[in-house]
């Protein structure tokens, strides 16, 4: 802007110093020279002033500009801090859920355990009973047969299938009374076929 001012200022003191140098200048082209000089002069202030204007608009929206981006860097501060605590109730709430499901799941286990050990302790009694109160079995069988030591992992069927008899063979000859409940090192005897 001030080199704006200097040019139209350069331009109206050539057309003075042309004007009053003794040349010889026809006052006609003097007058024009210095209508063009202020004409110039006239046209350089208006575009200053318009510069000045325009920079004083855009010094106000930086301003402006400044001024929002330091209001929304709060409030998104604010925002994302609110929805921070949510997840952090929310996450709270999750834990308290997951405390108390915990509880009753231990809780229905613990009911569950003692539901069934009573009922395993009335069959037994029952078993128990009964076996009192029946008669020795008659084995029909000669008397003759194997022993078999239960290892791991057999079932009284496959035993049976090994040795060709029945499982009811076996269950009869070796007195079982829970034939599904073999344990390891068990003795049982195999009636000969």
């Amino acid at each position: 802007m001030n080199r704006l001012n200097r040019m139209a200022g350069m331009a109206l003191l050539l057309g003075v110093a042309l004007g009053t140098s003794g040349c010889l200048v026809n006052p006609r082209d003097q007058q024009i020279a210095a209508e063009q000089a202020r004409q110039d002069m006239l046209y350089y202030q208006e575009s200053i002033r318009i510069l000045k204007a325009k920079t004083e608009t855009l010094e106000q929206e930086v301003y402006r500009l400044r001024q929002d981006l330091n209001s929304s860097g709060t409030t998104q501060s604010r925002v994302i801090q609110g929805q921070l605590d949510g997840l952090n109730t929310a996450l709270e709430d999750l834990n308290r859920r997951i405390g108390s499901v915990d509880a009753a799941r231990q809780a229905d286990k613990k009911q569950m355990v003692d539901e069934l050990s009573r009922q395993i302790s009335a069959l037994l009694a029952a078993q128990q009973s009964q076996s009192r109160s029946r008669p020795a079995s008659t084995r029909s069988f000669s008397g003759e047969g194997y022993e078999h030591v239960v290892q791991a992992g057999e079932t009284l069927s496959a035993i049976a299938t090994a040795y060709g008899v029945r499982v009811s063979d076996i269950v009869e000859a070796s007195n079982l009374s829970s034939p599904d409940q073999l344990r390891v090192g068990q003795k049982l005897f195999i009636p000969a076929r």
